[in-house]
């Protein structure tokens, strides 16, 4: 159709309607700015669902808006995670700003939205392997050789390691499993915790009725 004749149509529809654009008005997709007036038919009745569902959403790309794919600056909640486009199946209550780093095999530690138990902990990424209890700010930091008192806990196996002063004669190779929770007894000397030196696994292999009874599988009696 000749633009003359669009640009004639659009000002007898909406006579008070002035934008650069005029074929964007009613074209299917809902515009932004002074597309989406009350005198521009709000863009021709195109942005009559959008506003309906998102009153709140400022966005210069509302047709962006619920298209399949996840606008990082429209995931908020005054535009319904981008129209849900950002929501994660497996973590529905996860909103982290960009989602697709959520499980890429890389720690977001730096940003406290995607190291949470609403996000599963960056989708896995930020959990200690052999510690899936120890929640820290940094985890890349537990077993770097350097002791942090934070993170000197038993559910994080004493910072991996790190901080085991308590047991300087321990030599077993997986000693950030140490007071985890799980008796750690083996007949592998690199793998057995459940020894004099290693505090008996730092208690775990401690038999409450029997404090002073030390055998290789104490869960058997």
């Amino acid at each position: 159709m000749d633009c003359f004749l669009i640009n004639m149509e659009m000002h007898v529809k909406y006579p008070g309607c002035t934008v650069g654009f005029p074929l964007f008005i009613g074209d299917g997709k809902c515009h932004a700015n002074e597309y989406n007036t009350e005198v521009c038919g709000y863009d021709g009745g195109d942005c009559i669902e959008f506003n309906e569902r998102y009153p709140e959403c400022k966005t210069n790309f509302p047709y962006n808006v619920g298209n399949g794919n996840c606008q990082p600056d429209q995931n908020i909640i005054e535009c319904g995670w981008d129209g849900g486009d950002c929501i994660i199946p497996e973590y529905p209550d996860c909103h982290a700003r960009n989602p697709l780093w959520v499980g890429d095999n890389f720690c977001d530690w730096e940003n406290p939205l995607y190291n949470t138990k609403e996000c599963g902990w960056d989708g896995g990424d930020c959990l200690v392997p052999g510690l899936p209890n120890c929640h820290v700010f940094n985890p890349t930091l537990i077993g770097d050789g350097t002791c942090l008192l934070q993170y000197n806990t038993s559910v994080c196996g004493f910072d991996g390691g790190d901080c085991l002063v308590r047991y300087p004669f321990c030599n077993a190779e997986n000693k950030n499993k140490l007071g985890n929770g799980e008796c750690d007894s083996s007949s592998t000397p690199s793998e057995n915790l459940n020894n004099q030196q290693c505090g008996w696994d730092d208690g775990d292999c401690i038999i409450p009725d029997y404090p002073d009874c030390h055998v290789a599988l104490p869960l058997e009696l």
